[in-house]
């Protein structure tokens, strides 16, 4: 059978280069002596082939080679899609050939002659704002519309998608791929924004295929380079991503980061060329040498200036006892050999995999990477080495013998595809064909004339050099929508609904929203966001099956606005809140911390820095509430312990903080007037230079005219080592017992209707110090004799557990034990305690 296999890169990418090898290899095991063709956009030779494989170039070559006029390459790069996808709906109506051009003619008849297409995969269905990003994606996707006009099997291979800079991309994107027979996505965020376009029939989540790579041993690292036995060897990989500015910072950070390295741990640092490709500008030894240059201790460095390919280059990472790696392929390579990384993130695939691989807590953003981020993440990194390695070692061989399985899905998809095929004709079958065909070229035609024109974004955002909207603005108790004068030809990366505008003054003495009894939840702070769909997913069928109805999270305002509030990136919490919803678990959301852009001046705790506006943080508060109330979203807890500095930093303001709920509560009633508010869960501190209690906390927020601007108050009375009974003035006895209590200063302020949710208790079952943590047998009587107390609080809303499972099993901390569940997934006896309490509803 004849297989073509397109969209290939370059030899000169390691990462594609392996993808392309690997699956070569496996369709010559997969099926009986394929003949098998490779169409790249690489400049290659005549007759050049790649592990034995003829390659030729590919229509998007031909489009962009054959004029050096951009504007003709444009006029021309039309033509050969347009006309190209004409002669595929002539020849499959009437099995004739319109005239071709040479070029086209070769790769035409390819594709007429072929059996099976297996586009390479990558990353490469995305888009960026602006015209030429969507021409670019458009001629991406155009050879998948030729073989779904000629009726020829496709499945893309081991790909991820998006993200796209306007909403005319993400039609044309949904347009083409629902038409694939296959698409096989090697991450959990891919997989997620293709259901939420509810394509589904055709998707398959399995891995990259990076992860079969074998590696040749051509060299001994130390002896080539002068290593000692004493040093560590680093790996780096930089790339060109960032217009100068950036890049110069980007660049300087690594360099700095790699001094720091060098003098501290007696490393020796190796700039490693993942990608060399200078016909397309695209060469890591060009970077590497400028972050040399910036090098102090230049003589424990090196940039290497050869020319490797694809498995020589990975054997060469297996030599690193560390690996920091920008280029994603280059921390998979290290990752299969067992060596512990770094990734830095310049596209989602990056984030989708570690998380996919729980390795999430090791993911740095190329955008907002400081030095102290590098620093902090090597140091644990090198303090952790041995658990990561075992992690590695218990996770990679299912990971990997799920990528030997993609194979034997192209080939399961193809003969379905076949027998399909097989069956009756449908006679309308050419003119569904033709009818797309004019309407897919109708909305190109209409883009391209509006492009011209100056209209670059069909989803909301306008021409370069035009004002353009900044969002709802919170000032002096009214929401406006203001226009900004700064420009920008950026957009937000997932639109967002915009918050109603309400113009009246809202009064806060409304009818108060309903107060929530009695009912249980887990807290799982901001670890459900990052994890993969799968384990997601896994996680919400653990809660449905304890019982609980509700799921405490954050929302982290960096995250979504991390470098500015013109360009908001939902995709994490967009997956997040629907699959709660898909699993009927109510949802807490805590919005909660600061980009770095909206800190308070000097402030040196990063997010956990209180905004240097609370009309800023508002306005954020304001986006998420009216973007999540369609969802079912009503319920939110404004930050997170603010009476603690390690969470307000770098000490703890209630004067502030109420001055926050002031401007958040009606910024949010005002999009959603059926919201529940809750103070942020109060810390189990006492009062001193830099926290408050959690009584006094309450009583200053009442003292500074916050007690109509929050529906209920937010408590974490953690008791351990001791029951909750044990203890007379700790966090659980001032709900109630002490003498002011939070219960009596409610109830001094007229509060006593509201409720004082419990949004986190626990205790963790291990850790460094041992009066700091209880055995398994008391966590489990901690739980029966919490809920018998909470039994008796007419005045309690609901009660998280914080939380459901254990984050590690490294006893140097106690955080890595607060689970219900062990980390190997196994039931704790309090899980099993918590169980039999909520289904004989016993609280």
């Amino acid at each position: 059978m004849k297989i073509i296999v397109s969209h290939a890169y370059s030899k000169e990418n390691k990462g594609d280069a392996a993808l392309l090898g690997v699956l070569v290899r496996d369709l010559r095991k997969a099926f009986d002596n394929p003949s098998i063709t490779i169409l790249t956009l690489d400049q290659i030779e005549e007759g050049e082939r790649f592990e034995g494989v003829p390659a030729t170039h590919s229509f998007m070559y031909y489009a962009r080679s054959y004029y050096r006029s951009s504007l003709l390459q444009v006029l021309y790069a039309f033509f050969v899609a347009g006309y190209s996808l004409l002669w595929a709906i002539v020849y499959k109506a009437v099995h004739r050939n319109i005239p071709l051009p040479q070029n086209l003619k070769k790769i035409c008849f390819l594709y007429r002659d072929t059996d099976l297409i297996v586009p390479v995969g990558g990353g490469y269905i995305l888009g960026k704002p602006g015209f030429i990003h969507t021409a670019r994606l458009f001629f991406v996707l155009h050879p998948f519309l030729l073989s779904y006009f000629l009726g020829k099997p496709t499945i893309n291979y081991t790909q991820s998608i998006g993200v796209f800079g306007n909403r005319f991309q993400e039609i044309m994107a949904k347009f083409v791929l629902k038409r694939l027979d296959g698409i096989i996505v090697r991450e959990g965020i891919s997989y997620q924004l293709l259901k939420d376009w509810n394509i589904t029939n055709n998707v398959f989540l399995s891995v990259d295929g990076g992860f079969l790579v074998e590696g040749v041993k051509k060299t001994d690292l130390r002896k080539e380079l002068y290593i000692s036995q004493e040093q560590i060897v680093v790996g780096i990989t930089v790339r060109s991503w960032f217009e100068s500015n950036q890049q110069i910072q980007y660049e300087k950070t690594i360099a700095e980061f790699s001094d720091y390295i060098i003098k501290k741990y007696n490393a020796f640092v190796i700039f490693i060329p993942q990608v060399t490709n200078y016909h397309h500008k695209d060469d890591d030894r060009e970077s590497g040498q400028r972050v040399y240059e910036y090098l102090e201790h230049k003589e424990s460095a090196r940039v290497l200036k050869g020319q490797y390919d694809y498995q020589v280059i990975k054997a060469l990472y297996g030599e690193l006892d560390y690996m920091i790696g920008t280029r994603f392929h280059s921390v998979i390579f290290s990752l299969t050999s067992c060596i512990p990384a770094i990734a830095i993130e310049y596209d989602h695939k990056t984030r989708g995999i570690m998380t996919d691989l729980g390795l999430e807590g090791w993911v740095l953003d190329i955008r907002t990477i400081t030095i102290e981020q590098l620093i902090g993440s090597f140091e644990r990194l090198v303090a952790g080495r041995a658990e990561y390695v075992v992690h590695l070692q218990k996770i990679l061989p299912t990971y990997i013998e799920r990528a030997r399985e993609t194979i034997y899905l192209v080939k399961d998809l193809y003969e379905k595809k076949v027998m399909k095929n097989k069956l009756p004709n449908n006679p309308n079958q050419g003119k569904i064909r033709i009818s797309l065909l004019i309407a897919s070229f109708a909305i190109i035609a209409s883009f391209s004339l509006s492009s011209w024109f100056g209209v670059h974004n069909l989803s909301g955002s306008i021409d370069n050099k035009k004002p353009i909207e900044t969002g709802v603005v919170v000032t002096s108790g009214s929401v406006s929508t203001t226009t900004s004068t700064a420009y920008s030809n950026e957009v937000t990366v997932f639109e967002m609904t915009p918050p109603s505008v309400v113009n009246e003054t809202i009064s806060l003495l409304s009818p108060r929203s309903e107060a929530i009894g009695h009912s249980m939840g887990i807290a799982a702070g901001g670890l459900l966001a990052k994890i993969s769909i799968s384990e997601l997913n896994q996680r919400l069928d653990q809660m449905v099956a304890l019982g609980v109805e509700w799921v405490r999270f954050d929302i982290e305002w960096g995250n979504v606005q991390y470098d500015s509030p013109d360009r908001s990136n939902w995709k994490y919490y967009d997956t997040l809140v629907k699959t709660i919803a898909a699993h009927h678990l109510k949802s807490l959301g805590i919005i909660v911390f600061t980009p770095e852009w909206a800190r308070t001046a000097n402030c040196t705790g990063g997010a956990k820095c209180p905004p240097r506006d609370p009309a800023l943080f508002a306005t954020f508060a304001a986006q998420v509430v009216a973007r999540y109330k369609n969802e079912g979203v009503h319920h939110w807890e404004i930050w997170n312990e603010p009476n603690n500095y390690n969470f307000w930093a770098t000490k703890s303001d209630c004067v502030a903080y109420a001055a926050l709920l002031k401007e958040t509560y009606p910024a949010i009633k005002r999009v959603d007037p059926k919201a529940v508010i809750i103070t942020g869960g109060l810390s189990p501190a006492s009062t001193n230079d830099v926290n408050f209690s959690p009584v006094d906390f309450l009583e200053c927020i009442y003292k500074n005219g916050a007690k109509n601007y929050f529906d209920a108050v937010g408590h974490h009375p953690y008791s351990y080592p001791n029951q909750p009974s044990n203890v007379t003035a700790g966090a659980w006895a001032q709900m109630y017992k002490t003498s002011p209590s939070l219960r009596s200063t409610m109830v001094a302020n007229g509060d006593q209707d509201k409720k004082i949710w419990i949004t986190e208790f626990g205790t963790p079952t291990n850790g460094p110090d041992a009066h700091w943590f209880v055995s398994e047998e008391n966590q489990s009587r901690m739980v029966s004799e919490a809920v018998a107390l909470y039994k008796t609080f007419p005045w309690g809303g609901p009660f998280f557990w914080y939380t459901l499972k254990d984050d590690g099993v490294s006893t140097s901390t106690n955080e890595n034990f607060f689970g219900l569940i062990r980390y190997d997934g196994s039931p704790k006896p309090a899980y099993n305690v918590l169980r039999e309490i909520i289904l004989k509803k016993l609280y």
